[in-house]
């Protein structure tokens, strides 16, 4: 990507609507290395977190990584096999969709000092 920024200044991350790159790495740390690169390249230049990482890896492998991968700012982690689907309750660049539609309301009944007035 960095090489096609650097032929086609037009092709920047924030001129290309609905791009989807797919990237393959072989183990967790290239992974969790890509990740922490990206924000450096010249062709992702402004993000700030990844939005969908698909994993295909054995259920205890996958909670290891999911952890990192939390850690590392990763919105969504999905099944490799169904990346293309999205609920209306997975978050889309952190923020769930119906929070779009809708507002939330807090009542808080208790006082936050358990010794004093509420």
């Amino acid at each position: 990507m960095d090489e096609i920024v650097t032929a086609l200044p037009d092709f920047r991350l924030h001129t290309r609507r609905r791009f989807l790159e797919i990237i393959s790495v072989g183990d967790e740390e290239s992974a969790m290395a890509l990740i922490g690169s990206l924000p450096l390249m010249k062709a992702f230049r402004g993000i700030d977190k990844i939005q969908t990482v698909g994993i295909a890896l054995s259920a205890e492998t996958e909670l290891k990584i999911a952890e990192r991968l939390a850690e590392a700012g990763v919105f969504r982690i999905v099944p490799l096999g169904d990346m293309y689907m999205r609920s209306p309750s997975e978050p889309y660049d952190g923020i769930a969709i119906p929070s779009s539609f809708t507002y939330a309301v807090y009542m808080r009944k208790i006082g936050l000092n358990p010794g004093g007035s509420s």
